[in-house]
């Protein structure tokens, strides 16, 4: 045992020499660290939006239904909610691009693979390689639209909630195609360096 530990505590002291005779290494390895605890930090940042994507989109969408519900009975009796409509429209906007960028990201979205999966999987990664980066140039114009669009509605207000800006439900176009961009943007790095794309996109960060 005596033997083994004067090995171990050899080979660290020649680690410790090659490291102070060589500041260049030393610098590597702290880059190296520096750069994976900017990794981790980043990480916990997208998996923080990606919680809070999560409860938005389920709070919206729940809300929603429940508005919905409640206006079609206060009709019933006769007694009508009038911004039942424009805040169901808005709900809807944010629950549709932030449940539809969870789906894209935990691989939940319906895809026709029937002829894909038969080719070899050099050329599937190809393809999936192409349909993300057509996706990606899909979702920059959505941004540049959407930005457009919240812009010029600004002033435009819903009818039955009075001084309440269209804006913030055109908001919801480029937002969340912006979640969806980082996501499809994941995806292709997961191809590329593991081609795994199936792998938990929070995980791989």
């Amino acid at each position: 045992m005596k033997f083994i530990k004067s090995l171990e505590s050899r080979k660290y002291t020649k680690v410790i020499e090659l490291l102070q005779s060589r500041p260049s290494v030393l610098g590597g390895a702290r880059l190296f660290v520096g750069k994976k605890e900017e990794r981790k930090n980043m990480k916990k940042i997208y998996d923080f939006i990606c919680k809070v994507e999560v409860i938005v989109a389920q709070v919206t969408l729940v809300s929603m239904i429940i508005l919905i519900f409640a206006s079609v009975i206060a009709r019933l009796l006769r007694n009508p909610i009038n911004w039942g409509v424009d805040m169901a429209t808005f709900l809807f906007a944010w629950s549709c691009f932030l449940s539809a960028n969870f789906a894209w990201r935990e691989e939940k979205l319906m895809s026709v693979d029937i002829f894909v999966k038969n080719f070899p999987e050099k050329i599937q990664k190809y393809i999936k390689l192409f349909n993300y980066f057509v996706i990606s140039l899909f979702l920059i114009y959505l941004i540049i639209f959407g930005f457009r669009l919240s812009y010029t509605t600004r002033l435009r207000a819903f009818q039955g909630i009075p001084g309440f800006s269209y804006a913030w439900a055109t908001l919801s176009i480029p937002v969340g195609a912006i979640l969806l961009l980082i996501t499809t943007s994941l995806k292709m790095r997961n191809t590329i360096q593991k081609n795994s794309p199936q792998l938990s996109l929070r995980r791989d960060i």
